[in-house]
């Protein structure tokens, strides 16, 4: 019993010694672990901190709010212009910019303005321009390279409407892609057939843009006795593209596409292996150097005879750069050798003055027989 008692005695001092180590134990283990949860716990906070931080960095890269740039209207893509002009050189043949106006495919106004003239004027147009001489002497008026800067800087990349745009541009100064150039005077739907010569095929002539409006718009534009307005020319033709707007970008894809692959032209490659073919090459019978007769001054004297004098050889050479008549609507600035004389485009100037004047008088008469006609009804349907 002793020994049991011992045994159950020692066994409990065991158990409790046995729990009281456990425990310490227990006690000293837990600030290692503690230690090791807040390392871990740190070290995660850093790695979600430096995420974090990279992420900003990126998004922070942006140069923009705007995921895209806005995209171009048909506003920002079209553009109408027109000019006035006045005349300067012998009796005003030569024309010199004195005005010009800009508008958008709303019909808006984006730049008027008048041009300063270095030469001296000598015939300002006023029945047809409406330029006068205070208008491009004010301080508001704008000298020519400034205008011609901001032309250029409106129409850079853009498609240009007008009619007779090739006169309009060299007069400004300045030079567009014909692929991007709307000229209702050059559109051959807008554009009329002339006989020159009986036998001859018809020639395509421009039309006006006073007829073009009013026989396809319904618009009465440059009355008689009214001065031109460029804002009202620039409105016109922007109203004329638009009618024929989708006819008209099919035939400019089709002449881009002739032009960028001809099919007239269209050669094909041959073999890469049949570029290394062995040729016999045979020799000539024909000396390289022949030899030449240096006693033979008859012939030339005979050459020398018939010869052309220096003024025969000038009329010829000048002949030779005459061009054909060829129908309007070209390519833009074609340029010639032969530049009239003085006498012939002071004659030229006459004729067409005549013919201005002669139009005028029928127009008139028309007017006023149409007025009469106008009073005579008025008066029967009162009676």
């Amino acid at each position: 019993m002793k020994k049991t008692s011992i045994s159950g005695c020692n066994s409990d001092e065991e158990t409790t010694s046995l729990t009281s180590n456990s425990s310490a134990s227990e006690v000293q283990t837990n600030p290692r672990r503690e230690e090791r949860k807040n390392r871990r716990s740190k070290g995660g906070k850093k790695t979600s901190n430096s995420t974090n931080n990279r992420r900003a960095r990126k998004t922070s890269r942006a140069t923009s709010t705007k995921p895209h740039d806005a995209p171009m209207q048909k506003r920002d893509m079209y553009f109408a212009l027109d000019c006035e002009m006045v005349g300067v050189g012998p009796e005003g043949l030569d024309s010199v910019l004195a005005r010009l106006s800009i508008i958008n495919w709303d019909n808006e106004l984006v730049f008027d303005t008048y041009v300063k003239v270095e030469e001296k004027v000598t015939d300002y147009r006023t029945f047809v321009s409406g330029i006068r001489q205070e208008d491009i002497e004010s301080d508001s008026a704008l000298t020519l390279e400034e205008a011609q800067y901001a032309a250029f800087k409106i129409l850079k990349g853009k498609i240009l409407i007008g009619h007779g745009l090739e006169n309009d541009l060299k007069v400004i100064g300045i030079c567009h892609p014909w692929c991007d150039v709307r000229d209702t005077a050059t559109y051959q739907p807008y554009m009329r057939q002339a006989i020159i010569r009986k036998g001859e095929t018809p020639m395509l002539r421009p039309r006006k843009l006073r007829d073009l409006a009013w026989e396809t718009l319904g618009k009465q534009i440059q009355v008689m006795g009214v001065a031109h307005s460029p804002v009202e020319d620039a409105n016109a033709s922007m109203d004329l593209y638009k009618a024929v707007r989708a006819e008209w970008e099919i035939s400019i894809m089709r002449q881009v596409h002739s032009v960028i692959r001809p099919e007239e032209n269209k050669t094909e490659r041959p073999p890469i292996m049949s570029r290394f073919r062995k040729v016999a090459i045979q020799p000539t019978t024909r000396p390289y150097y022949p030899q030449t007769n240096h006693d033979s001054t008859q012939q030339m004297k005979s050459n020398l005879a018939t010869q052309l004098s220096p003024q025969q050889q000038q009329q010829q050479h000048y002949e030779s750069f005459i061009p054909k008549p060829q129908p309007v609507g070209g390519a833009y600035h074609q340029n010639t050798n032969r530049c009239p004389t003085t006498a012939e485009r002071l004659a030229s100037a006459r004729v067409a003055q005549q013919e201005a004047r002669m139009r005028a008088i029928v127009a008139l008469q028309y007017q006023t027989m149409m007025q009469i006609r106008m009073n005579q009804s008025v008066r029967n349907s009162n009676q």
